[in-house]
């Protein structure tokens, strides 16, 4: 009993710093933003307290709306480039069929390493319509017809935005799965190959459920991650042409400091809080967790 009980203490020292860092980090400026959020604070006057009248125009805002379909179209084609990709890669690499697999992952983990904010001033020169790469490279082979102003598009300035998204963190979720891989037992793959199973069927009823809960991992990261997402959008289009490729983040720092409706500000950011919850959520949900495991 008493040992039970200093270990109970014991655990209780050692969560304390982090569930006090986590309170003053996320918990409390929550509260502040959603206080906030209930004021009329426009420029650098008193804050006036107006009650809901902030969520209420928010709901009839069509351009939150438009940032919120624009987050989901990049979460959508971030999961099946990052998540899917990244898993391809490191199934690739774990197997047999590739050499120098250390040089390959260190290649593809590297974008991970470089400021976004760099990365995404490339990526607006490889996309430039005169001088870019893609559009020489289209037009030296003969497919000069496909070449556009990739950004200045409002029909696919989404999707051209979600491939430096997918370029640099592919390799961070292809770690995270050669991982997983790299912890099952050799005992029960070489049971299954002797067993008669391998390739798509090894990988369907031994390495992929094995590896669930990583994916699992991998999507709720992925879709935090573009809920989230603002440095892209503001260094490659700034949320253009028109508002195209707004997202929320960035309509939110717009709101608030360059219109300088601060009450307004905090609602949209309360917004993102509450979307962001409610789509990880059902996304966890939805995927479960360590059904494959038992």
């Amino acid at each position: 009993m008493s040992y039970r009980k200093h270990l109970g203490r014991l655990t209780a020292i050692f969560i304390l710093p982090g569930m006090v860092l986590f309170a003053f980090t996320v918990v409390v400026p929550a509260l502040v933003a959603l206080g906030y959020s209930l004021n009329s604070w426009p420029s650098l006057t008193t804050p006036k307290w107006i009650g809901l009248a902030n969520f209420v125009d928010l709901v009839h805002d069509g351009l939150f709306w438009l940032s919120l379909w624009n987050n989901l179209k990049l979460a959508l084609y971030t999961l099946i480039g990052q998540v899917g990709i990244g898993y391809a890669m490191a199934f690739l690499l774990n197997s047999r069929l590739v050499a120098f697999r250390n040089f390959f992952r260190t290649v593809m983990f590297f974008p991970v390493l470089v400021s976004t904010v760099v990365l995404s001033f490339l990526w607006t020169l490889v996309y430039d319509n005169d001088n870019g790469m893609l559009n020489v490279a289209l037009r030296a082979l003969g497919l000069g017809h496909y070449a556009t102003a990739w950004l200045s598009n409002p029909h696919i300035v989404v999707g051209a935005l979600a491939v430096p998204l997918i370029w640099q963190w592919f390799g961070f979720y292809m770690v995270i799965f050669m991982g997983a891989l790299g912890t099952i037992p050799k005992e029960i793959l070489e049971s299954a190959e002797l067993d008669g199973a391998v390739g798509v069927k090894k990988a369907l009823h031994i390495t992929i459920p094995l590896t669930y809960d990583a994916v699992v991992v991998s999507v709720l990261l992925c879709l935090a991650g573009i809920m989230k997402m603002f440095d892209t959008v503001l260094v490659m289009t700034d949320g253009g042409p028109g508002n195209s490729s707004m997202v929320l983040a960035l309509y939110a720092y717009r709101v608030s400091f360059r219109d300088i409706q601060l009450g307004y500000g905090n609602a949209i950011a309360v917004g993102i809080i509450v979307v962001s919850l409610a789509i990880t959520s059902s996304a966890r949900l939805l995927l479960g967790g360590k059904r494959y495991a038992q």
